[in-house]
């Protein structure tokens, strides 16, 4: 059933996609000069090339296109499919789906859109038609949950306004989620699944604001869709919203720092630091968690009376520190202001505050690949950086493509100017990475990065394959402790996820070159 939740999550950012450049001509000027390269493309079509990039990237992984050796871009038989896609679907973004389950709305009801749902909408395609179920079963999933109408105990859909509880119900039984009886019904095995694990599509329904204006994104001001609103708030995602999903999917990994950090307080005490410095703390949920470790997991527990360890959440954001300093009222703590893409400024700051950069460990969580875009500086290492095959998409917040090996000399560098702060405790890094179309393809319901890759490029998020990651950090002088990385999954033939120990080293690794 994890299948179906990746897929309705691609179809949450496909679909948008897929029909924005249907209406822009796309697909008839790749059919009338195949083999175009994508910057001729993006001309022919007013594109922004880099935001283009990125819808070519998941055509690709769809198959619906390829791309030759010469970069020339090429329809696939699939890519017919295009065509069957109902524009008017596009108003499911734009229903009000928590209004809907409580009172009667001028828009209407679901019914509609439930029996193009049973009919598989007349597309002829299971995947095709999986990913336009995503547009009207993920927003309404959603909803329900946050109207606990799953909770234990209590009669399903019991609270819904009753149009919309009978439209639900009917639904569920059709997918075969509930079962009828005396009591109004339960959910099956399979729908029990569905609804245990629905927040994981709750990050990519967070960026519904953006999708909203793809067309915009693609062919228009794109930085409009980026702009905030006049308290500075942003607008292009529910950031509300795609804290909790996040928050949903990064407890496992979490597990995992758990194990990291007692292994690093099981060490000699002169062996282990005396702060914890979470950069990009958001609500302080992490912090508290490794204090949790080191108190109950570790040999420093006994000893925190004598030998305090102090948490201290840094972050942009000034809400994210009030909400730390909160979760850590009852532990030693500090919340000071910091900026990822400033670690210089963040040791000036830890000085300020008596905190030895030589007793740090720093923690961050899928953080790097979000970091603000500072252009690199070395212009000899990122022209020779052409030769190394560097894939990946890549956009500024005009819109613009950038290079992929601008990127990942951009990344080199973040990591050159922080490997300076990290001492013999290490940086502990989860990070998350992502994948070749070819990859994508292969394993599309085994990965959720057919639409994850999509909507952080949309958004300039910078991420890397796991290997360029790990190389790059090699040339920043940063080297993993052994024995202290892991992979996600770690059963299948591709990561999508890592957790590395990064300490400095006196030395670098550089790629190898003819000469």
């Amino acid at each position: 059933m994890l299948e179906m939740i990746n897929r309705y999550a691609h179809g949450l950012v496909a679909i948008p996609s897929i029909l924005a450049c249907r209406q822009r001509g796309l697909f008839r000027q790749i059919s009338r000069q195949p083999g175009l390269p994508r910057q001729q493309l993006a001309e022919a079509l007013a594109a922004n090339e880099g935001h283009l990039a990125v819808v070519l990237r998941l055509l690709q992984s769809l198959r619906w296109l390829s791309v030759d050796a010469q970069g020339g871009i090429h329809l696939q038989p699939q890519a017919a499919l295009a065509q069957a896609i109902p524009e008017e679907i596009l108003s499911l973004l734009r229903f009000p789906f928590p209004a809907y389950l409580q009172q009667p709305l001028p828009e209407g009801s679901l019914a509609g859109w439930i029996e193009h749902s049973q009919a598989r909408w007349q597309v002829p395609d299971e995947l095709l038609a999986d990913l336009l179920d995503g547009l009207l079963l993920a927003p309404l999933l959603l909803a329900l949950h946050h109207r606990r109408c799953f909770a234990q105990g209590e009669p399903l859909f019991a609270t819904l306004h009753p149009l919309a509880r009978q439209e639900v119900t009917d639904l569920f039984l059709a997918k075969g989620w509930m079962r009828s009886t005396t009591e109004g019904g339960t959910l099956t095995p399979i729908g029990q699944f569905l609804v245990d694990r629905i927040l994981i599509i709750g990050t990519t329904a967070s960026y519904l604001p953006m999708l909203l204006q793809v067309d915009l994104l693609l062919f228009g001001d794109a930085a409009a869709v980026f702009a905030r609103d006049g308290r500075g708030h942003e607008r292009h995602v529910d950031r509300t919203l795609n804290v909790v999903g996040s928050g949903f999917q990064h407890g496992k990994f979490f597990a995992d720092i758990d194990e990291t950090v007692a292994a690093l307080f099981n060490q000699p005490l002169g062996e282990q630091p005396d702060f914890v410095v979470d950069m990009g703390c958001g609500d302080g949920t992490l912090l508290a968690r490794v204090y949790e470790v080191i108190r109950t997991q570790s040999a420093r527990g006994p000893l925190l009376a004598t030998h305090p360890v102090q948490m201290v959440g840094v972050d942009y954001n000034e809400t994210a520190l009030q909400a730390t300093a909160q979760t850590l009222a009852d532990i030693p703590h500090q919340v000071l202001r910091g900026d990822i893409g400033d670690p210089a400024a963040l040791h000036q700051t830890l000085l300020a505050h008596d905190i030895d950069p030589a007793a740090v460990l720093h923690l961050r969580s899928f953080l790097d690949h979000d970091r603000p875009w500072v252009a690199p500086q070395d212009a000899a290492r990122t022209a020779a950086r052409l030769q190394q095959g560097h894939e990946g998409v890549y956009v500024d917040t005009d819109g613009a493509a950038i290079p992929p090996h601008v990127a990942v000399q951009g990344l080199v560098e973040h990591l050159e100017r922080w490997s300076h702060l990290v001492n013999r405790h290490g940086l502990i890094v989860l990070e998350v990475h992502t994948l070749p179309p070819t990859t994508v393809a292969e394993h599309l319901d085994l990965s959720e990065n057919l639409h994850f890759a999509a909507y952080h490029a949309f958004s300039s998020q910078y991420l890397v394959e796991a290997q360029t990651f790990l190389m790059a950090a090699a040339e920043a002088g940063l080297f993993p402790k052994p024995g202290l990385s892991k992979r996600y999954p770690a059963s299948l033939p591709f990561s999508r996820i890592t957790l590395n120990v990064f300490t400095r080293q006196p030395y670098t690794l550089r790629h190898p070159t003819a000469a």
